[in-house]
């Protein structure tokens, strides 16, 4: 892993990761000696749904990770690209995950696939516990 440079933010900005457009990216900012060879994404879907990621270059491909996912709330996603460094991480619940639906997408574990979306647990994010607190989200609400 090196140090990424202001030409690779260039290089990766335009490109599609996953199906997402890359909107922009930017290197990490961090008090560790490793921070700069970590970067964010801001990336946007065919369906317009929006999420953030951070990455590291592996054989000079983004090598992506730690998804946070916004539907589409490209405020929230913005805001989230601009400051995950610098905020506190969310807590995220160990119990629950969140599928592609726009409303209903908190899952159990128990749960390995959403029917509604298709979306399938190993591949999506845990859920933010304090959505998980609120209990407006849950998939099974939408029945």
């Amino acid at each position: 892993m090196r140090k990424l440079t202001g030409q690779d933010m260039a290089n990766i900005t335009g490109t599609t990761i996953k199906g997402h457009k890359v909107r922009g990216c930017r290197i990490k900012q961090g008090n560790f000696t490793d921070s700069d060879h970590y970067g964010i994404i801001l990336a946007e879907s065919e369906s317009g749904k929006f999420v953030t990621w951070q990455f590291h270059l592996e054989d000079e491909k983004p090598e992506i990770y730690w998804g946070h996912y916004f539907m589409e709330d490209y405020e929230g996603a913005l805001y989230d690209f601009n400051h995950r460094d610098k905020d506190k991480a969310p807590e995220l619940s160990s119990e629950y995950w969140d599928c592609e639906c726009d409303t209903f997408y908190i899952h159990p574990n128990s749960v390995d696939e959403c029917l509604a979306c298709g979306a399938r647990r190993g591949d999506m994010p845990d859920s933010h516990q304090s959505e998980v607190d609120e209990g407006t989200r849950f998939a099974s609400l939408s029945a």
